[in-house]
């Protein structure tokens, strides 16, 4: 916080102090040299003794009082007294509201003028424009300060309050960081353990020494996945394998289950981010795994198509179909699509599902390629 204001205001006060206890001394060495050195010794005495106590009473006002009143009675001994008015006029200021404050500093520049032209006996335009002057200097230089002071106070709030803020956005991001991780590992385990452990309830149901062989492998398949998971979140289709590999393997296991599928590859392949690559694989897994449960299909064909600054992966099947702007509701379904489009968009990629009930079903995910073949 800028303490400025606040360092200014000290030294403000602090020359105030200084120069009521100058003006006081020479007042009260004048006066005792003028032939009264009694009044001056005691009335100086008196006085700064008085105005030390200020700090120390609650009794603000009375005591700003009684010192003003002391230094009346002072005035009229000698015209050097009277030049004390003008750290009084700082101390009305501060001690008492503003509009009390500026109407006291009135009064006393007319006493000090009044005391000047007494002790001179003739009217002295000298003697009224002095005090003036030095009554408007505090009135403007107080206002000056206090609008300081305001301003320090509203920018010291202003910055408790944006630390709060950034404090809340913090926690904010963390919160939100949480969940989206929460997401991120839903749809891992969506697109991974719990499509394995799909197709193993699946290969049981259908029984024979083959198929309990498949459902085997896939169980592996499966394990392995939950470590790679828990370890690093990199499928094992794609440890050191191009894209194009991991998806033969993934178009395998759906022959193997009993769908006729196959995968053709449009274009020169070329590598792309792991992120993007991960997202193609577990999209191309969780198609596939939904027409196997939901589309009663004996056919599905995967197209990877590598184009300049983009892939597009293409999964069609000739199922029974479905109302894109209705999914099928059933056991399992529901978070496919959004894991997909979730997956996708991470990577600044979309996903296009077109289908018509008992006609098939196309799906379309298309991802930038920022990185092209050299």
């Amino acid at each position: 916080m800028d303490t400025t204001p606040n360092s200014a205001m000290t030294v403000l006060r602090k020359a105030q102090h200084g120069l009521f206890a100058v003006l006081v001394i020479v007042a009260a060495v004048r006066t005792a040299q003028g032939g009264s050195p009694w009044v001056g010794a005691l009335g100086g005495a008196g006085l700064l003794a008085w105005y030390a106590l200020g700090p120390l009473t609650k009794a603000r006002m009375w005591w700003l009082g009684i010192l003003v009143a002391g230094w009346i009675t002072l005035s009229v001994y000698g015209a050097d007294w009277v030049w004390v008015a003008f750290p009084l006029f700082f101390l009305c200021l501060r001690v008492l509201p503003t509009p009390v404050g500026q109407v006291a500093v009135g009064v006393l520049t007319l006493i000090a003028a009044a005391g000047f032209m007494w002790h001179r006996g003739a009217l002295d335009v000298a003697a009224l424009v002095g005090p003036v002057i030095g009554a408007a200097v505090a009135i403007v230089m107080t206002a000056v300060y206090d609008t300081m002071r305001a301003d320090a106070a509203a920018r010291a709030e202003l910055l408790k309050e944006l630390l709060s803020a950034q404090k809340k956005l913090r926690e904010s991001e963390r919160q939100a960081g949480a969940i989206g991780e929460r997401e991120r590992l839903a749809r891992e385990i969506h697109d991974t353990i719990t499509q394995g452990l799909t197709s193993i309830v699946f290969l049981l149901q259908a029984g024979g020494r083959t198929h309990l062989d498949t459902a085997l492998s896939t169980a592996q398949a499966s394990l392995d996945e939950s470590r790679r998971l828990i370890t690093a979140l990199t499928p094992a289709e794609l440890n050191g394998r191009p894209l194009a590999d991991a998806l033969k393997r993934v178009t395998g296991d759906s022959m193997r289950v009993g769908l006729d599928t196959a995968l053709v590859v449009d274009g020169t392949p070329y590598r792309l981010p792991t992120s993007t690559e991960v997202a193609l694989l577990r999209v191309a897994q969780g198609a596939l795994a939904n027409v196997r449960l939901h589309a009663r299909a004996t056919k599905a064909r995967v197209t990877l198509t590598y184009q300049p600054g983009v892939v597009r992966l293409d999964i069609a099947d000739n199922g029974q179909g479905f109302d894109p702007h209705e999914p099928p509701v059933g056991k399992g379904s529901g978070i496919g699509l959004s894991s997909m489009r979730g997956r996708l968009g991470e990577v600044g990629g979309i996903l296009i599902v077109e289908s018509t009930p008992g006609e098939g079903s196309a799906l379309s995910a298309t991802v930038p390629a920022p990185e092209m073949p050299s």
